[in-house]
């Protein structure tokens, strides 16, 4: 069996996200909780494609999907509000 990882297509993320919901429900059917997902559109794979297209990707099994994966990657901006201190102090005297 040949396995392929390559970056997904925007045609493939709705087989992707049934992909899924059949693995969850797999796994937790198999050990008593039942069937817990539900398939849904796949909006929030099409919107991380469309922000992200490097981030998804899908395995290949002898020309089959057999799997999927994505990363999310968020930038902080790491500064502090001008008036943090005294945001904090109104927010102590009020409890």
């Amino acid at each position: 069996m040949q396995i392929i990882v390559r970056p997904a297509r925007a045609e493939e993320l709705q087989a992707a996200e049934e992909l899924v919901v059949r693995s969850i429900n797999d796994l937790t059917v198999r050990h008593g909780f039942g069937a817990m997902a539900s398939l849904r559109p796949a909006d929030f794979q099409q919107f991380s494609l469309n922000d992200d297209p490097d981030g998804l990707w899908v395995a290949e099994a002898d020309g089959e999907l057999a799997g999927f994966a994505f990363s999310w990657i968020s930038i902080v901006r790491l500064s502090r509000p001008s008036r943090s201190r005294d945001r904090r102090y109104a927010f102590e005297t009020n409890l």
